[in-house]
């Protein structure tokens, strides 16, 4: 799986997000000697992507923490992925979210995912032909603050690990029912207006 196709995608999504900013007005009285308040908009943006092949053996769930602070659980299914198809057929089935946050409120943020067997696992890795399996796997995650003006005052770019890997079936199983996890987590501070990570 191309890296760029899980840019593009997400990028389009924190673009729009981009320019939602807030604009600022200000004071036309030049007698006013205080200081000209910023207004800031902070957002932050998540993205898990894997092959259908994966997601027919397990279940893939993102916990993630929302534009309230509040933590939120998505289990990936055909109600909240997109499907895409990569360069070498392979069907690639992405889920992502994007929040603005509330600037003058510090919050936690980021995600993790978690995999889990299906009850039947053994019996579709031993219906699938040969004796291996592909796993194609993408994590990313982005957040930006632009001010007022919609300039940008701090920006983190799509941060993609995308990996391929192809396992025997006996290793698959010992790989998925170790319930290997990937996360990210930071905190964005309002009193300092960026993120902390």
């Amino acid at each position: 799986m191309k890296k760029s196709k899980f840019y593009l995608a997400f990028m389009a999504v924190m673009m729009l997000l981009a320019c939602t900013a807030f604009t600022a007005c200000s004071d036309d009285d030049d007698e006013n000697d205080a200081p000209e308040t910023v207004t800031v908009m902070p957002s932050v943006g998540y993205s898990v992507a894997y092959n259908e092949e994966l997601l027919s053996l397990v279940d893939i769930k993102v916990t993630y923490w929302d534009q309230d602070g509040n933590q939120a659980e998505a289990v990936l299914d055909e109600s909240n992925t997109v499907p895409t198809t990569s360069d070498t057929g392979e069907t690639i089935v992405t889920w992502a979210a994007a929040f603005d946050l509330d600037a003058d409120r510090s919050q936690k943020v980021g995600y993790s995912v978690s995999y889990t067997a299906k009850p039947d696992l053994e019996s579709k890795l031993e219906s699938i032909e040969g004796e291996a399996i592909t796993v194609t796997s993408g994590h990313g995650y982005t957040y930006v603050i632009v001010d007022g003006d919609g300039n940008e005052i701090s920006y983190h770019p799509l941060n993609i690990t995308a990996t391929t890997r192809t396992f025997e079936k006996s290793r698959l199983m010992e790989f998925l029912t170790n319930n290997r996890a990937y996360s990210w987590e930071a905190e964005y501070d309002a009193a300092a207006k960026r993120f902390v990570e």
